[in-house]
């Protein structure tokens, strides 16, 4: 039935089910159908909708699990090289810092 099938594919799209009466309407519905009844935001809608032609295709002959959603490393792909600059650059400011604090100290000892 259709909250089992939403709740093995995960990402919370269990939350959607109450929108759904039989299977025969889920399986008939299309994308602008489900936004009219309230699936949102659209990426869970084009998640429900790969995973429905999935299971379409391979007769139910698929395992249902969920697929995670990416994690952004550095500020994804386009902003890796600022990201990682500004990180340099703080780190940097931070060892002079506490470098000064150092020398700061050892200068107290001596005088």
């Amino acid at each position: 039935d259709v909250p089992t099938f939403l709740k093995q594919i995960g990402r919370n799209t269990i939350q959607h089910a109450p929108k759904f009466e039989t299977w025969e309407q889920f399986f008939s519905l299309t994308s602008k159908q489900l936004r009219n009844l309230g699936v949102e935001p659209p990426r869970d809608r084009r998640y429900i909708l790969h995973w429905r032609e999935r299971y379409r295709v391979l007769n139910g002959d698929v395992v249902l699990k969920e697929h995670k959603r990416g994690v952004k490393v550095d500020g994804g792909e386009r902003r890796r090289a600022s990201v990682l600059a500004k990180r340099r650059a703080e780190e940097r400011k931070e060892q002079r810092k506490s470098s000064q604090e150092g020398t700061e100290s050892e200068k107290g000892k001596y005088l």
